[in-house]
């Protein structure tokens, strides 16, 4: 039974989310038949217990719920279609149960429909004070504000037809809904464009085209134009959040504007307060990944900007559930932060967040973190120390096992600690070799820095033809390497040349 949909949609449920269903086929309001509750307890023991999680026969659990009774399997699998109807009714309410503007526009609706117009207006004079006490600047809390004024505007034309006021507050109305409909598709056309800018990173063997397109760009050029004739049709809005999502999206369609990135990133710096967070991370993802390609390319310019949005996510509270899961991220912004000489920043950086690096992984990552500082400071002998302690407390664990060796080749270089550097090059690739937490790709991308760093040795300790370091300065530009790294052997390279 683990592949039925029942199962597969209850082992997505949380552990709060299994015990409030329980809860919810207790109540004789939302479940009146007694078996979905001992069914649902039957597949929480035998299969949804991450202790256990076995297998159960849909023979085997109708001898238990339904023990002497002859095994009848359509009646079984009814109870099962019964429990996942229920499952998908508890999700509903758990949603409505979340969205309490929702809830206060579903209510009006309801005294306005049974004309308890004294309630209604008491009703009606809370829910707008609570919309201004929790204002959220965002397309989705408008269109529940939106259903909020709806049944206000009802509730006056049934009692009032003939006021004045009322009638222009209609047509005010109806002009806020054409507002909501254009912001609501810039806000998918964005997402769409990011959703494709996804996919189009996957390998072209495992893309699938439309019929009639043999060529992935052909067919880029073919949604590329569609969304340009959806976005000339929208109606510019005077309004703040229109403007941001149309900014957004002229980024995504002209990829190389540095002018509609500055326009992207002046909006965001000026965000209001009650921005949805949502979308505000959305947008300044858009930003940064406009600043990551720039950087990637060798545009040391944008190091500044996309230090500038991370501070500014940072302190919008945006970044928080991004550095507990992605521990790269730390990392990046202590190495971009580095390279710009944010030193005095990055203190502060590391003592208030370094608690969220997952597991055990804080101390490592922030020792490691304190040795990229010391070697973009120039401290090269302290940066080796650090580094050579974060090898040795996780050998095999990835920043101290291939991210700290990288460095610490840097740092020999600088040292002119020629020995140390042969032999960790010797070493490195066996490492990777052996390293079964690696992908085939990851192994080949490090084997490459490995040969460019070999490459820059041999080339300070044996200058010779100057065409050689040309040559390998060329190679780097249109090398794929990390922007941190690449960036340094370009200036070694540059220092022998």
């Amino acid at each position: 039974m683990r592949n039925t949909k029942i199962v597969r949609l209850l082992l997505t449920f949380s552990r709060t989310d299994l015990k409030r269903f329980h809860a919810f086929l207790e109540s004789p309001y939302f479940n009146q038949k007694e078996d979905c509750t001992r069914f649902f307890l039957l597949l929480q023991e035998k299969i949804l217990n991450k202790s256990v999680r076995g297998h159960l026969a849909e023979s085997e659990a109708w001898e238990i719920l339904f023990p002497g009774r002859p095994v009848s399997i359509p009646v079984f699998r009814m109870l099962r279609t019964a429990v996942q109807k229920l499952a998908y009714d508890f999700l509903a309410f758990e949603g409505f149960s979340k969205t309490p503007a929702e809830q206060k526009a579903a209510l009006l609706r309801q005294l306005n429909m049974r004309q308890l117009d004294q309630q209604f207006e008491r009703e009606l004079l809370e829910s707008e004070n609570w919309f201004e006490q929790n204002l959220i600047i965002d397309p989705d809390h408008s269109v529940s504000h939106f259903l909020l004024q709806r049944e206000s505007f009802s509730y006056k034309i049934n009692r009032f037809p003939r006021e004045t006021a009322d009638a222009v507050a209609i047509f005010g109305l109806l002009s806020s809904l054409d507002e909501l409909s254009s912001i609501h598709r810039l806000k998918f056309l964005c997402s769409y464009l990011a959703n494709r800018s996804k996919a189009a990173r996957k390998p072209q063997s495992d893309r699938q085209l439309p019929p009639g397109f043999s060529d992935p760009d052909q067919w880029e050029g073919w949604i590329d134009n569609q969304v340009r004739e959806l976005l000339e049709a929208i109606p510019i809005q005077n309004n703040p959040i229109a403007s941001i999502f149309r900014s957004a999206l002229n980024l995504q369609l002209n990829t190389g504007d540095e002018s509609a990135f500055s326009k992207l990133k002046g909006e965001l710096m000026q965000l209001p307060p009650g921005f949805s967070p949502v979308d505000a991370y959305d947008l300044f993802t858009h930003a940064r990944n406009f600043c990551v390609i720039r950087i990637n390319s060798g545009d040391d310019s944008f190091l500044r900007a996309y230090h500038e949005l991370n501070r500014e996510m940072l302190s919008r509270g945006l970044l928080e559930e991004e550095l507990k899961i992605i521990p790269d991220l730390f990392i990046t912004i202590v190495e971009v932060d580095s390279i710009i000489g944010e030193f005095e920043y990055l203190e502060e950086f590391i003592q208030k967040y370094k608690h969220y690096l997952p597991g055990n992984t804080g101390e490592i990552t922030t020792r490691y973190c304190r040795a990229v500082i010391s070697f973009y400071q120039g401290e090269f002998a302290k940066a080796e120390s650090l580094l050579l302690r974060v090898a040795e407390d996780d050998f095999d664990g990835f920043v101290s096992g291939v991210k700290a060796r990288i460095y610490l080749l840097q740092v020999y270089y600088e040292q002119e600690k020629f020995d140390e550097m042969e032999k960790l090059l010797n070493s490195f690739g066996m490492y990777l070799r052996r390293n079964k937490l690696l992908t085939g790709v990851s192994k080949k991308n490090y084997v490459k820095r490995i040969n460019a760093m070999r490459k820059l040795m041999n080339l300070n300790l044996f200058p010779g033809d100057k065409s050689r370091a040309t040559q390998f300065l060329e190679e780097l530009h249109h090398e794929t390497a990390p922007a941190a790294h690449k960036r340094w052997l370009i200036s070694k390279v540059k220092d022998i040349k």
